[in-house]
């Protein structure tokens, strides 16, 4: 009888030490947490989109590139659609992209992220498969 007593306490102290490691792990990953993690990673490795005036008419032979990777460069076509594509571009690091026509220059971010004290989201763009559009706004007061 009394070599059943140690076990039993050995066993207890065992699952104790168990069950405490798992909730740490759990914890620590975020699982107990009030906010949520949402993984909305990109599936391309490009960016892409068309550009609009505030009209909605589309902007021909704008220069597009990334503040990143500034290098590389792309043109926007007859339909005012760019791909700017590079193995050096990392969709899933912040980024803005630069949209230059004349002496006008406008930026937008290729990443948003947004946290409330119960809910943390992360948005990317002109990185998915749909195509983004960017509103390039002709303000003379932006002339560069």
């Amino acid at each position: 009888m009394n070599m059943k007593k140690p076990r039993i306490i050995l066993f207890a102290i065992i699952l104790i030490i168990l069950v405490l490691f798992s909730l740490i792990y759990i914890g620590l990953n975020g699982a107990l947490s009030k906010r949520k993690n949402y993984n909305n990673l990109p599936e391309l490795s490009y960016y892409h989109g068309v550009i609009v005036d505030e009209n909605g008419e589309v902007i021909k032979t704008a220069k597009v590139s990334n503040i990143n990777y500034p290098k590389i460069i792309s043109t926007t076509d007859d339909s005012g659609n760019f791909i700017l594509e590079d193995k050096s571009i990392d969709v899933k690091i912040p980024n803005r992209i630069i949209v230059k026509k004349d002496f006008i220059v406008d930026t937008v971010d290729t990443y948003v992220f947004s946290d409330s004290d119960y809910k943390t989201s992360q948005s990317y763009f002109f990185c998915m498969k749909k195509t983004d559009t960017i509103i390039f706004k002709k303000d003379e007061s932006r002339i560069k």
